[in-house]
């Protein structure tokens, strides 16, 4: 059953567990103390039962937007820099932009890793399609007509890939310049 966050949340105390029967959501309320709301959030988000998250408070919601936001733009940047020094590793005309697209992707890979990657935010995405809003019962939920959506992902594959894409950048650079060192 859900319960609101109380000021004792934020002030050491039990943390409530607003999250249903089946413990697959999580409903953070809007609450007069924000540092409440962080607490449930933080708490919600690192059960791994909890397969959506849904916040109230639009302060809330927007600053874990935000954050993830800033989390898929690093790790986004990884990927994308990290093909274009491959591909300007393969192609000669292009070789100029293997270093610069090579240290930007390993330094979002690396920032990612160090500074996203650990957070419980990071498994989660926001939901714009109002897909995991669908089974979540509506006895649960407020008056209220908004809330931000977010959805727990499995972000093993996008790990994987911005850092095999980095270290292949890494790789190319070292096999291009190599006669700069020997």
């Amino acid at each position: 059953m859900s319960r609101r966050a109380g000021a004792g949340a934020a002030a050491g105390g039990d943390v409530p567990t607003p999250v249903s029967d089946n413990g697959s959501f999580g409903v953070v309320r809007a609450d007069a103390d924000m540092e409440a709301e962080r607490v449930v959030l933080d708490h919600l988000m690192r059960q791994s039962a909890v397969q959506v998250v849904l916040i109230e408070d639009d302060r809330l919601g927007e600053a874990a937007a935000r954050s993830i936001q800033i989390g898929n733009f690093f790790h986004k940047t990884a990927v994308l820099t990290g093909l274009t020094g491959v591909i300007a590793g393969l192609a000669s005309p292009l070789r100029k932009a293997l270093v610069p697209a090579g240290a930007a992707s390993v330094l979002c890979a690396i920032t990612y890793n160090l500074a996203w990657k650990s957070d419980p935010m990071s498994k989660f995405q926001i939901d714009r399609t109002g897909e995991g809003v669908q089974n979540v019962p509506v006895d649960r939920l407020d008056t209220r007509d908004h809330y931000i959506v977010l959805v727990r992902r499995d972000d093993g594959v996008r790990v994987k890939l911005h850092n095999t894409l980095a270290l292949l950048v890494c790789l190319a650079g070292a096999y291009h310049y190599r006669h700069l060192y020997l």
